[in-house]
């Protein structure tokens, strides 16, 4: 069990593949067209898409933490479909949808919270354990993970230390 109270995990990239609705592997860019559409775009115009998806190599380290704390950058439209695959998939985590993906910085204090994410957008890696991913490769991240045995120790040395080194 990872004490997970300072740990704060990404949804989709991280926990559910959610790209894999329309694609057989990670996409290269963050913004690839899908039959010259954006991903969002493409999901609005089939929601169930959002029930199917596959859970990502790093949802068994989510559940050695509890509690689990997942924030979500989610259009309300997608809320109830990424609820149900939650209960599913991880029923006792404890979700926080945003609107903004900056909004979920906000759940960070200074320093003494860390996210998991796979987001190319931010200016400011420090906290954030950036998860390897073909459309993030450009971006400069001081704890980049590119193996499940390695956030696993990343996040036990967090836990016991109190900071990411």
């Amino acid at each position: 069990m990872i004490k997970g109270d300072r740990i704060f995990w990404d949804l989709d990239g991280v926990l559910r593949k959610l790209s894999w609705a329309f694609h057989t592997d990670w996409p290269d860019s963050w913004n690839q067209q899908i039959n010259g559409k954006g991903l969002v775009e493409s999901i609005d115009e089939n929601l169930s898409c959002l029930l199917e998806c596959p859970e990502t190599e790093y949802i068994d380290i989510a559940r050695e933490c509890y509690p689990l704390h997942v924030v979500s950058l989610q259009p309300d439209n997608w809320r109830k479909n990424t609820s149900k695959w939650l209960d599913v998939h991880l029923p006792d985590a404890k979700v926080k949808y945003v609107s903004k993906s900056d909004h979920k910085l906000l759940y960070l204090e200074c320093g003494t919270r860390i996210l998991i994410e796979d987001s190319p957008n931010f200016d400011d890696y420090t906290n954030i354990i950036l998860i390897d991913r073909p459309y993030n490769r450009h971006v400069s991240a001081p704890h980049r993970i590119t193996h499940p045995d390695q956030l696993r120790d990343l996040l036990n040395k967090y836990v016991t230390e109190g900071k990411l080194c």
